[in-house]
């Protein structure tokens, strides 16, 4: 298990009354799960993107959550599409181990379980680190490694519909998916809980992750193509993922393990 943590009131700084009103709220949901040190905890009314803010704090661990992005992204820097109404959240954490692909998953896995979504059927994981539900996107992993183990786990949630405008994907959102108007400030701290639950759970060598996976793998048995800038697409079937998280594509000429790329149904 992690250390205990403070979270210092000397870091909050001076923000709008429906923010303060946030802040606490987050602050006394982490608190109530046993959650009491981590050394700087920011709610921001708009900033470039959480995980440069979380990169540049000083400290073991931060927490920095925005109403919206200015210039929010994705993997292989794609622009992360961040309107105001959605949760962007960045923790910045100190890992008892070097990050591996494997801590993608493990976040996608404890965010696919947080209690407000009460197991839903149809919630799916799309190697490595986006969340799906009956093939809609509603949010996206993004993990920045820094140095001495240390890594920052960024997070995108639709809360409420997105707007036709800013993707080009099909899209949903967790209001849909529950069927309820969700509070932000409790879904911050569900969201907190799920990512130093996935840094627990990396830190304990992942055991089981292929079984665990596979009951969500969006992508499991369908024919795909994963591109990868260092290499030819390669076409192939999905047969599940490694232990080390590596995905397994069989394809004509034999099984390949693959670390990175993007993988696109057929």
């Amino acid at each position: 298990m992690s250390t205990p943590m403070t979270i210092p009131d000397h870091s909050i700084p001076a923000i709008p009354d429906e923010q303060d009103s946030r802040i606490n709220s987050l602050r006394y949901g982490l608190r109530l799960h046993g959650v009491s040190t981590i050394d700087h905890v920011l709610w921001l009314p708009s900033t470039t993107s959480t995980n440069d803010v979380a990169k540049a704090m000083s400290g073991s661990s931060a927490l920095v959550i925005s109403n919206q992005q200015q210039a929010g992204r994705g993997q292989a820097g794609r622009i992360w599409q961040s309107p105001t109404g959605n949760l962007y959240l960045s923790l910045r954490w100190t890992l008892q181990h070097p990050v591996s692909g494997r801590l993608a998953l493990e976040v996608a896995l404890a965010l696919v379980n947080m209690p407000i979504l009460a197991h839903h059927a149809g919630l799916q994981i799309k190697w490595p680190n986006d969340l799906y539900f009956n093939g809609a996107k509603w949010g996206g992993i993004l993990i920045e490694p820094l140095h001495d183990n240390q890594v920052v786990i960024g997070v995108g949630l639709n809360l409420q519909p997105m707007q036709a405008q800013v993707t080009d994907q099909p899209v949903t959102d967790l209001t849909a998916i529950t069927g309820q108007a969700l509070d932000v400030a409790e879904l911050a701290v569900q969201t907190t809980l799920a990512l130093i639950h996935a840094c627990q759970q990396f830190d304990h060598g992942s055991l089981e992750l292929p079984t665990r996976f596979a009951a969500f793998d969006a992508l499991l048995q369908q024919q795909v193509v994963v591109h990868s800038p260092a290499q030819t697409d390669l076409h192939g079937t999905i047969i599940g993922i490694q232990p080390d998280g590596a995905l397994l594509l069989n394809t004509l000429n034999g099984t390949k393990v693959i670390y990175s790329g993007q993988v696109r149904a057929v």
